[in-house]
């Protein structure tokens, strides 16, 4: 693909999943094919990966009583945005404000890692009613090849 078509290049995807593990996976290999579409850098490619793995990871295993979760994102060369969307119970304000645990600690790195690996993590939540995961990465895209 040659350059100019993809700086113009924008992909937007909707998913509607089951809360199931393998879903995970899924959207992770996804966005990874975006990526690479419009040519993001391994770094960030790699970053984007972890977090929204960890952003969906939450909601398949902590959103008690809801049957799916939605991931929205949108990718072109110059940014990534995921909204990660569950009718869950919603996080604490304990858990909001979670920093990085020891590395004794098996669990409770899924929060700071998406904030450590994007240029913005945002969490929006209504008790009740669930949560909003918003990540944004800026991208770099590659060096032309030679």
């Amino acid at each position: 693909m040659d350059d100019e078509v993809r700086d113009g290049l924008s992909i937007h995807v909707v998913l509607r999943l089951p809360r199931e593990l393998r879903t995970i996976a899924f959207v992770r290999d996804l966005a990874r094919d975006a990526l690479a579409l419009v040519a993001a850098r391994a770094e960030a490619l790699n970053d984007v990966s972890v977090a929204l793995s960890e952003a969906c990871a939450n909601a398949v295993e902590h959103a008690t009583g809801a049957v799916d979760y939605e991931v929205t994102f949108d990718v072109n060369a110059d940014r990534f945005t995921a909204l990660v969307t569950d009718q869950g119970q919603g996080l604490t304000e304990e858990l909001l404000s979670t920093t990085m645990p020891g590395p004794s600690e098996s669990r409770g790195r899924g929060l700071p890692l998406m904030r450590a690996l994007t240029d913005e993590a945002t969490f929006t939540v209504q008790p009740g009613i669930g949560t909003t995961v918003q990540l944004i990465k800026v991208l770099n895209s590659a060096a032309p090849e030679s």
